[in-house]
């Protein structure tokens, strides 16, 4: 079968709404200095998945993520790879957000 639905290229904000969306956050608190732990998780899910399914920069999800360093992207990233590798829901909540994301992505 060929795929002829033309797939658009998701973007930060794409991101962003998938993962708010999905763990029923604000984009706000999202964008925001809050460091709970129930904040925490899902900015760094953000940030891993901006860096996997879009072509922004560390500076530039950063940027969307309420103008963090790309060192505190690239560590968010680091740490929700190593921890999906070990930890089976985190691995099942980036399936589903990459389902939503995939949703996103045939509109």
């Amino acid at each position: 079968l060929v795929q002829s639905a033309q797939r658009r290229i998701l973007s930060p904000s794409d991101v962003v709404d998938a993962v708010c969306r999905y763990y029923k956050v604000d984009a706000k608190l999202l964008r925001g200095k809050a460091r709970d732990k129930e904040i925490v998780l899902p900015r760094h899910v953000a940030m891993y998945l901006m860096r996997q399914k879009t072509q922004a920069s560390l500076v530039d999800v950063g940027r969307e993520l309420g103008g963090r360093d790309h060192s505190t992207v690239l560590n968010g990233c680091d740490r929700i790879q190593a921890e999906s590798q070990a930890e089976v829901q985190l691995r099942r909540d980036l399936d589903a957000i990459e389902d939503l994301l995939r949703q996103v992505a045939r509109q």
